[in-house]
């Protein structure tokens, strides 16, 4: 893949989860009503921008398909629940209810995003075959 075309891809879906998860966090502090500080904000895109390395090494490896897509989720849910150890949002690491809620919005991510890139990927294929159709006339 071309340097650029991985760059666009990269900021693309760094950007993607970044969004959803800061809509997800909102909506979680609204809830509870509590706020949320600038530094969550710029840990959440922190995490956000490790998570999108490691997917995009391992979308880069030669594996199956579906072998791609779990080790994407659980990089997802590795990191993100040793930030929220480390960062004392978790008292322990192994809180039960939080690693589920954190499973299933790793999971919810990870999906919206290859979602919201398939139908990318699927416009600029539209956009490269109208052009040449109308090379080709």
């Amino acid at each position: 893949m071309k340097l650029k075309k991985m760059i666009r891809l990269y900021l693309t879906t760094t950007c993607i989860s970044y969004t959803f998860v800061m809509i997800g966090q909102a909506i979680l502090c609204n809830l509870s009503d509590t706020t949320m500080s600038n530094n969550l904000i710029l840990i959440i895109f922190a995490i956000c921008t490790l998570v999108n390395v490691l997917i995009h090494i391992i979308h880069y490896q030669d594996l199956k398909d579906w072998l791609t897509s779990v080790l994407s989720i659980l990089s997802i849910f590795v990191i993100v629940s040793l930030a929220n150890y480390l960062l004392g949002y978790n008292n322990a690491i192994f809180e039960f209810e939080r690693l589920i809620f954190i499973l299933i919005m790793s999971i919810a991510v990870y999906f919206f995003v290859i979602t919201v890139v398939f139908i990318k990927n699927q416009d600029d294929a539209k956009k490269i075959n109208e052009k040449l159709k109308a090379t080709i006339k």
